[in-house]
């Protein structure tokens, strides 16, 4: 993550009332210019903010940031020694106190904001929103996969005035933690990619997954919404994956609430006219959400997106023709044909629900046409490189079980090739169900048309022995332990018509591999 960010500048006195926090040393009219996380990456009038992690204090390095031209920062620590010039603000803990900083200044800016979760997905469906939303508009979108307690913070501080819209990244790693995220970014539409697996480890089912995530609806505020740019046809809008089966769970809790407010006017109709009230005939359905987003869920509305289910936006008519994929998106008795130059399913979900969101925005079909042809993959999610007639599929940026079977899916999709490889190292993060999921994603590749399988670590083992375990699998597989042992195997199997695809968790370093490929 970049340790700082440029932003609309802001008063200590400001950031006072904030934070509620005490001036220790310096004059409220100093104005601060910026922020950052990290000591070495300063630009002259940034605010330093000392995070306490697992590993390290922040305050350590206060005087470090001060000294490469921070003009202040938060502490939660007596300082012992003051540099004259600069501000020091006491603050009970400083990570709180940079979120109300951001949540400020979010507030500030009557712009539609978009906000984009689930276990996988997420920074591609962002990029597709901002692109859906229009060529020439300014759209501020997250910088890579800044989406985290202090990424996500990070992004709203950067905000301007010029910005007509924003699509802001919202990730999860723990409980608790989505509900502050939406307080901070108060997003007006919402997307969820999917429900999967990452993460389990520290949620424990899908189902707490899924009602973790919903949390993003609760940061809504009607406010917000009375001076923005765009005409929009809707607000308030949840959009879900109508395939997925945790997600299908809110729409039909949606549909419920829908029936049974209807049932509750029409009874009280009837009251009027009689003493008598019929029991209930709508089927209360039952769906793993907390109370608080259950009661805000009354007051969104939720638009599904899918290509299996009877969904708002459906994509049909789906063909891969020499690199690209084809679909028409079916909504609202019209139909609305799309080229994407990138490969895969998933990324047909992914355009979807960015040309969903766009109709809620009044954008031109065209215009959202010509994003979505233009869009390409940010580096190491999902592109293709050709290399002395090898196709690689550089896919390393993090894994999961759903992300990697998408990524095999795209190795099958490459067309002008004889023979398919894929390299797959371990999902990490996955707790008690890694053995199942990574079994699971061997099951998979049995179904699937690959000559070869490379697995590579411990976990990922799994994977060669679901493939083994299928006495009508031809794919050959082969297991190591290190990249260096796995690139000395590629080395005398890739070459000329060879598609490779190179997958696994970020802390597997997977992009090793394509770089040792590359330099052949």
């Amino acid at each position: 993550m970049k340790g700082c960010v440029r932003m609309a500048q802001i008063t200590i006195a400001k950031i006072l009332e904030c934070t509620k926090g005490t001036l220790l040393k310096g004059e409220e009219t100093v104005v601060v210019k910026g922020f950052s996380v990290n000591s070495n990456k300063i630009n002259n009038g940034d605010m330093f903010i000392p995070t306490i992690g697992e590993r390290t204090n922040g305050h350590k390095y206060i005087d470090s940031a001060l000294n490469n031209g921070a003009v202040a920062t938060l502490t939660s620590e007596d300082i012992k020694n003051y540099i004259d010039g600069k501000v020091y603000i006491k603050v009970n803990d400083t990570l709180k106190a940079f979120q109300d900083i951001a949540a400020y200044m979010r507030e500030q800016l009557p712009l539609p904001v978009v906000g984009v979760t689930g276990s996988v997905g997420k920074t591609t469906t962002k990029e597709m929103i901002a692109a859906a939303l229009g060529i020439g508009r300014n759209t501020f979108k997250t910088e890579g996969n800044m989406n985290s307690q202090i990424g996500l913070s990070m992004m709203m501080t950067k905000l301007e005035k010029e910005h007509t819209a924003a699509v802001i990244e919202m990730g999860v790693s723990e409980p608790d933690e989505m509900d502050n995220l939406s307080r901070i970014a108060k997003p007006d539409f919402y997307v969820m990619t999917n429900i999967g697996v990452s993460h389990i480890g520290q949620f424990g089912s899908k189902e707490n997954i899924l009602k973790e995530k919903a949390n993003i609806i609760n940061g809504f505020e009607i406010e917000n919404s009375k001076s923005f740019a765009y005409d929009l046809k809707d607000i308030n809008c949840l959009f879900v994956n109508g395939d997925d089966e945790q997600l299908r769970k809110i729409a039909d809790y949606k549909k419920y609430l829908n029936e049974k407010n209807a049932e509750d006017d029409n009874a009280q109709n009837v009251t009027a006219q009689s003493s008598t009230v019929e029991d209930s005939i709508v089927d209360e359905v039952d769906c793993p959400l907390s109370d608080k987003t259950k009661k805000a869920l009354e007051k969104t509305k939720v638009i599904t997106y899918g290509i299996d289910s009877k969904c708002d936006f459906r994509a049909v008519n789906i063909m891969t023709v020499k690199g690209q994929v084809h679909f028409d998106v079916a909504y609202r008795d019209k139909m609305e044909h799309i080229i994407l130059n990138v490969l895969g399913r998933h990324n047909i979900y992914n355009a979807l629900v960015a040309i969903a969101v766009a109709r809620c925005f009044n954008i031109k079909p065209i215009d959202s046409k010509i994003g979505l042809f233009e869009y390409e993959p940010m580096a190491m999610r999902g592109t293709i490189e050709e290399h002395k007639g090898i196709k690689i599929i550089d896919d390393t940026y993090n894994a999961s079980p759903d992300s990697m079977k998408s990524g095999v899916d795209v190795l099958l999709a490459v067309e002008g090739v004889e023979k398919r490889v894929a390299v797959l190292a371990d999902i990490l993060e996955l707790g008690e169900k890694s053995y199942e999921c990574h079994y699971e994603v061997g099951e998979y590749l049995t179904k699937k048309k690959i000559d070869e399988v490379v697995v590579i670590g411990k976990e990922a083992k799994a994977i060669e022995e679901a493939i083994k375990n299928d006495k009508e699998c031809s794919i050959v597989t082969h297991s190591f332990d290190s990249n260096e042992e796995a690139n000395a195997y590629l080395d005398g199997i890739l070459g000329e018509k060879v598609a490779v695809l190179i997958k696994g968790s970020r802390g597997m370093h997977t992009d090793e591999i394509v770089e040792h490929i590359k330099s052949r």
